[in-house]
């Protein structure tokens, strides 16, 4: 959401810019894909999940101060990679730990959450418009980087998955 305001406040670039910001987090969703592909059997999921949430949110941190182009492509591939990885541990973690009869529902959940997303992304223009791009990043990666920290203490269950 934040990208076209980036590439043309931050780094003053048109339509190119932009497009070299996207193919940046394609490149890093991909592999993530790949690599999360490969390595199969995880052990200690829910672990793994929690150290790449805050890690996912250190990302966005780190991409709020960027104010090198390059720099900036080298972060959105960090940014869509932990993204991506984000994802696919979430509802890897679902379908594991839900019964067989009801991954339907948990599908059909899951579903729903994603068709939420259009606030998230009100709320990231909000305070794009409040805050700069830069700052909005930062609060949002700050968020989770909190809420990373909080599922690790609150939900000692999701640890151990």
């Amino acid at each position: 959401t934040a990208l076209p305001e980036l590439a043309a406040t931050r780094f003053g670039l048109g339509a190119e810019g932009l497009g070299q910001f996207h193919a940046a987090s394609a490149v890093g969703g991909i592999l993530a894909d790949l690599l999360l592909a490969g390595m199969a059997g995880f052990h200690r999921r829910g672990a793994i999940y929690l150290v790449v949430i805050c890690a996912f949110g250190g990302s966005l941190v780190l991409l709020s101060a960027i104010n090198q182009f390059v720099l900036a492509l080298r972060a959105l591939v960090i940014v869509a990679g932990l993204a991506t990885a984000t994802d696919v541990f979430s509802q890897s973690m679902m379908q594991l730990c839900v019964p067989n009869h009801l991954r339907g529902r948990a599908m059909g959940f899951w579903v729903f959450a994603i068709g939420t997303a259009p606030p998230g992304h009100l709320e990231m223009g909000a305070l794009a418009a409040m805050l700069g791009a830069g700052g909005a990043l930062l609060v949002n990666g700050a968020t989770l980087i909190c809420v990373g920290i909080l599922a690790t203490v609150a939900v000692p269950r999701l640890r151990k998955l």
